[in-house]
């Protein structure tokens, strides 16, 4: 039969080749085998893989007239929005109905969702808006169901329209097919989040700014009432995505909000807090900085910090704080499961807060009595604590742990960073040469600013010596500043020299780099050998090394210096060219900036 598609008694599919006019003929042949809706719907989603449109559409119109054929329309409407055909796939919309085909859950389903991935967000929330809203009459045969409630919702955070979004929020059944689910709440909180995030900085003052954050923060605590209240009562169950969702609004508002995600961790995971609720008095008692202040109430933060007459009236009454949730009876599953989300809300809040003890706790319930296995991001989370605590041997001791595929330039930025500012502690030097060996093994070519905060550590912290002749008395005489400068220098050579080779002979493998990034990773290098020179004229300088040993320092120093002037010269007349010269690199990109 030479008709465009027929199916075999296998099943399989006999396609002929395409043809972009569609005769009388084909229409025919096509119903006379397809009149079965569920044959059609196959046939019209076959037919519009090959992207022939014209076919499927002029069939479904023929058959329509006799034929219930809601999933053939539905196929067709999905085919337009995957092209992003969204006006004609509403006038295809109106097109079905007018043939007297009832659209069904999915259609609307289709619609929504196809409309979320349209590049006009606003245009097509507007349309999408206008469907939802006749489902929602008396007269629609179908209703909006959970689906199509976190469709719109989501269409709404992506457009940005608050407005749009709490409209349907108000409306929000408890009970029933179009109540909220965890996945309703989720997008919500990261809509919420959004938009406290991304408001526009220009058309506000930073006090504005602030009592807008504060009253969003006030918004999503009412919203996180009702999430407990519905949990309690067994109408919705709660999950990981959900509470960091919520937990992430908090990390954005003040200390009290801050602290309180460690209530919410106890609340929805049953996982203690580690230190009291920040405004109690055993809280109080445990910080230093408020020894001889009142303590201030747990309430006042919780009240609203905007006095805003759009704010709802019922709204006066600020929320309940944040406390764990009972359960009289043991039900496994019944509390959020951690993960690395957690991991990580966990250990940022505790950053903002500067409680690195706490988070050392958190760490370890997490990690080791929950099993979660830290990610590359949480691992550079927990180095940022240690860094502000100045911990630099639990640095060392988190890096020995750390999986080497998730070391990269920035670890060793804040790992050696963290030795600096660790200067008073004697072993902080012999930290940063373990963080020197591990970046050695880890990169194909060292990090520049690292390697230059390794000599800082040799230059600035206190000397230890293992030469010790009675408990407590260190060697802090120059020459054992002296031997630690030196021995930094040695260690930095083979790294050095790595880099110099890097100058000359670029890795095929990485990618191309443009003039700027060459240029400003010569510089890079040469900042570094400076420094270099630098803590040589300091040995010399101040007689940190014996005499004679002043002779093979200034041949050092000397091959140091011609180097500098060297590639001074050469990148002058570099720079002065288009195409490239000798002057390229083997590691892809520049140096990163120190994180904070």
């Amino acid at each position: 039969m030479d008709n465009y598609l027929q199916l075999t008694d296998h099943g399989r599919d006999t396609p002929s080749s395409k043809r972009t006019e569609v005769t009388e003929k084909d229409i025919v042949l096509n119903l006379k085998y397809l009149k079965d809706p569920i044959k059609l719907a196959e046939f019209v989603r076959k037919t519009l893989s090959d992207d022939n449109y014209e076919l499927a559409q002029r069939v479904v119109n023929e058959a329509s007239s006799t034929t219930p054929c809601t999933v053939s329309w539905n196929h067709i409407i999905e085919w337009q929005l995957s092209k992003g055909k969204m006006n004609t796939a509403i006038k295809s919309y109106h097109e079905m109905k007018r043939r007297a085909q009832v659209p069904d859950a999915q259609t609307y389903t289709i619609i929504f969702n196809g409309c979320s991935q349209h590049k006009d967000s606003n245009q097509a929330l507007a349309k999408v808006l206008t469907m939802y809203t006749s489902m929602l009459t008396e007269k629609s045969l179908i209703k909006p169901n959970t689906i199509h409630l976190n469709a719109v919702l989501k269409m709404c955070a992506r457009a940005r329209d608050m407005e749009a979004m709490f409209s349907i929020v108000d409306q929000m059944p408890t009970k029933g097919v179009t109540a909220p689910n965890n996945l309703t709440y989720t997008t919500i909180f990261n809509a919420l989040r959004m938009h406290i995030v991304y408001s526009p900085r220009n058309r506000r003052t930073p006090m504005q700014r602030r009592e807008a954050q504060q009253k969003a923060i006030l918004h999503a605590r009412y919203i996180w009432a009702d999430v407990v209240k519905a949990w309690r009562q067994g109408d919705i169950w709660i999950d990981e995505e959900l509470v960091c969702a919520m937990g992430r609004i908090l990390l954005v508002g003040n200390d009290q909000d801050q602290d309180d995600i460690l209530s919410l961790i106890e609340q929805t995971m049953n996982i203690p807090r580690q230190i009291p609720r920040k405004g109690t008095p055993e809280r109080h008692r445990l910080d230093p900085a408020s020894q001889g202040q009142d303590p201030v109430p747990i309430a006042v933060p919780l009240t609203k910090a905007s006095s805003d007459q759009d704010v709802n009236p019922a709204e006066e009454v600020p929320p309940e704080p944040i406390y764990p949730v009972l359960f009289l009876k043991s039900v496994s599953g019944i509390y959020a499961k951690p993960g690395q989300n957690t991991l990580s809300l966990v250990i940022q809040s505790l950053t903002e807060l500067h409680l690195k003890d706490v988070a050392v706790k958190y760490w370890n319930i997490l990690t080791n009595d929950y099993n979660i296995a830290p990610d590359a991001e949480n691992f550079h989370a927990y180095l940022r604590v240690l860094r502000l605590s100045r911990s630099s041997t639990e640095t060392v001791n988190l890096m020995m742990k750390m999986p080497q595929s998730y070391m990269q330039a920035k670890t060793f930025l804040i790992a050696m960073s963290t030795c600096v500012r660790d200067k008073k502690n004697y072993h902080a030097f012999a930290n940063a040469g373990k963080i020197l060996d591990l970046m050695q093994n880890a990169l194909q070519e060292p990090e520049i600013h690292a390697l230059e905060s390794y000599l800082d550590v040799a230059m600035t912290s206190d000397v230890y010596s293992p030469k010790q002749t009675s408990p407590g008395q260190h060697d802090f005489g120059k020459y054992g500043q002296g031997k630690q400068i030196r021995r930094a220098l040695k260690r930095l050579n083979p790294s050095f020299l790595n880099l110099k080779s890097a100058l000359l002979f670029r890795n095929p493998s990485h990618p191309k780099l443009t003039q700027e990034e060459r240029m400003a990773y010569v510089d890079n290098i040469l900042a570094l050998t400076r420094r270099m020179i630098s803590a040589y004229d300091i040995l010399m300088n101040n007689a940190m090394v014996p005499r004679e040993d002043h002779v093979e320092l200034t041949g050092e120093r000397s091959k140091l210096a011609a180097f500098v002037t060297r590639h001074k010269t050469s990148k002058a007349r570099y720079s002065e060219k288009d195409h490239e010269t000798p002057l390229k690199i083997s590691r892809g990109v520049p140096a990163p900036e120190l994180q904070h």
